[in-house]
């Protein structure tokens, strides 16, 4: 958030050599992510539908699905993307589950992590998954069966 820092403008070089210096368009940007009304849209926020899916699973599962929120994805490495989250979800937990008392708190708050790796995160997990299944053919199609069975062979592999 622009309140949060000194430094309101700041300058980038781009990949083709050209400098650019940006100022708030680099907060209001980010927000979008929390409050998408700002720019007329009618979701909800990260924060937001973080919570609503916390709040939706069992209730024993809860608390360690609050403890352990992990950031994936080239997005999660915007600035300040970890604290502002566990902010809003600290913020939402007291005021939501807590009723407003922090001294009704069982020991914890929510709490996210970003692990250095994150970029890579969604790739490790499909690899894993794809190692994991690589030997129970219903999970593959092969070139032979599809060149005899076409897209109908992926599809009928598919289905839920």
């Amino acid at each position: 958030r622009s309140s949060e820092t000194t430094v309101l403008m700041e300058s980038f070089r781009l990949p083709n050599g050209i400098s650019i210096s940006l100022g708030r368009e680099r907060f209001g940007a980010v927000e979008a992510f929390f409050k998408p009304l700002l720019w007329n849209c009618e979701s909800s926020g990260l924060s937001d539908m973080i919570f609503e899916v916390i709040r939706e699973a069992d209730i024993d599962c809860r608390p360690d699905l609050y403890r352990n929120i992990i950031l994936s994805g080239g997005t999660s490495l915007l600035k300040g993307m970890r604290e502002r989250l566990e902010k809003d979800l600290n913020i939402r937990y007291t005021n939501d589950v807590l009723d407003g008392e922090q001294s009704r708190s069982p020991g914890w708050k929510p709490k996210v992590h970003a692990p250095d790796s994150r970029q890579h995160l969604v790739f490790e997990g499909a690899a894993l998954f794809a190692d994991y299944i690589s030997d129970d053919s219903r999970f593959w199609v092969s070139k032979d069966d599809y060149l005899q069975n076409g897209i109908q062979q992926v599809l009928d592999k598919c289905s839920f």
